[in-house]
């Protein structure tokens, strides 16, 4: 028999609705793992794929007007987790009205059931925005958006968690070269956390706006964080507010594997610095420094940096792509070249996002590629295509370690010139 659950209460199945310009709305949903477990699984699998299905019908009662949909979704999970959630959204466009809808969600666990209502309001305003979306940060690329965050659909968060609002503006007016926009986060006493105002740039008619704060500054309880947005051209102001919960765990964060291990995230110096400092000078440090770092963020670098670039002789973050990676996130996209005629196995991590290239290149033939250089973006082609430093190569003798006898050859031309 198939265990139903009700989830008005949003204790088993959270669910929110963020409506966007032009009627489109996106209902997102957050399953707890452990809710979709399947304790059958054979566990010796390093991942296992949890299949299920969905329908949402939504509908409309002054024009006694509906519609459904049905799919089916999967992700892939480790059979040891008991930790996290399957986060999805389900894109629709509706015109302006109040809409009922409801989700019901079949897993191999039982079904899930939510209901609510949408209201859209009609499309008179020329200056207007989204509702806001919380989040945590993520260090993919890809994340809600275009932009690295995870959407937190229950808003509730923990004590080591940052939490990352987002917010798109419409109908801005170019006549004045900035908007303002104020945040504001208040707990139920009505007592003031945050109280931030900033000036930003205009440069389009619509815009994204985010804000981010460290949940660790937080004592439990519920908070309610609200943005208004300024247009000085328009003269107009407009409001958005968001209801949060902070919640703290035995393990915080001063308990988690890399909290005293920050050499991959920090120069030498530094480092150097602070391990010479005492126990509770390093802890006044540390807590300072996790305020200003995502540690979720540095810890799931580390952990993929050891899964992509470990060698039998070093962990993953121990070698130079593993350092430059924790450091300053995955690139944009990796160039691997295996071989070429003239120069060892090198790859090319382009950040097209920040305008450099990063060459890696295997000198020492160990499949451990060490660091060489940082170029502007393109660079590296015109070196390797045209020879431009042709005169000034002496600046370029790097190029000696990737292509063996390839920086003499160059030397020995420019010298018959």
């Amino acid at each position: 028999m198939a265990l139903l659950l009700c989830v008005l209460s949003f204790l088993q199945v959270s669910v929110d609705c963020y409506r966007f310009d032009g009627g489109y709305v996106e209902v997102w949903y957050q399953i707890p793992i452990h809710q979709v477990y399947v304790s059958q699984h054979d566990e010796s699998q390093d991942t296992i794929f949890i299949q299920y299905s969905y329908r949402f019908t939504i509908y409309e009662e002054r024009r006694q007007d509906s519609s459904s949909t049905t799919g089916v979704k999967g992700a892939h999970i480790s059979p040891m987790q008991q930790e996290g959630h399957l986060i999805d959204y389900i894109p629709i466009t509706l015109y302006p009205g109040i809409f009922h809808y409801f989700l019901e969600i079949k897993l191999d666990s039982g079904t899930l059931l939510s209901k609510g209502t949408i209201e859209i309001p009609s499309d008179t305003l020329i200056f207007n925005c989204s509702d806001i979306l919380l989040g945590k940060r993520s260090s993919e690329a890809l994340g809600f958006h275009n932009v690295p965050l995870i959407p937190l659909v229950s808003s509730e968060f923990l004590n080591y968690d940052t939490l990352f609002s987002y917010l798109e503006i419409y109908g801005l007016v170019p006549d004045s070269l900035y908007y303002t926009i104020h945040y504001l986060i208040i707990d139920s006493a009505n007592i003031t956390f945050i109280d931030k105002k900033e000036s930003r740039l205009k440069y389009a008619y619509s815009q994204i706006d985010t804000f981010t704060t460290f949940c660790n500054d937080y004592i439990d309880g519920l908070y309610t964080l609200t943005v208004t947005v300024n247009d000085p051209a328009l003269n107009t102001s407009l409001s958005r507010s968001k209801p949060f919960s902070i919640r703290s765990v035995l393990n915080n964060i001063a308990e988690m594997k890399f909290y005293y291990d920050i050499r991959y995230t920090v120069d030498p110096a530094e480092f150097k610095k602070f391990s010479m400092l005492t126990k509770h000078q390093k802890d006044i440090y540390l807590k300072q420094f996790w305020k200003d770092h995502d540690y979720s963020q540095y810890e799931k670098r580390i952990n993929d940096a050891d899964a992509g670039f470990s060698t039998r002789a070093f962990l993953g973050r121990n070698t130079d792509r593993g350092l430059f990676y924790i450091k300053n996130g995955p690139p944009d996209e990796i160039e691997v070249i295996p071989m070429a005629g003239w120069a060892r196995p090198f790859e090319v991590w382009h950040y097209y996002r920040n305008g450099y290239d990063v060459l890696f290149c295997d000198i020492k033939d160990d499949g451990n590629p060490r660091f060489i250089k940082i170029f502007r973006a393109g660079e590296l082609i015109e070196i390797i295509e045209h020879e431009y430093f042709q005169g000034d190569e002496d600046k370029e003798e790097w190029i000696f370690d990737v292509g063996p006898g390839t920086y003499d050859h160059i030397r020995k031309e420019g010298a018959e010139y």
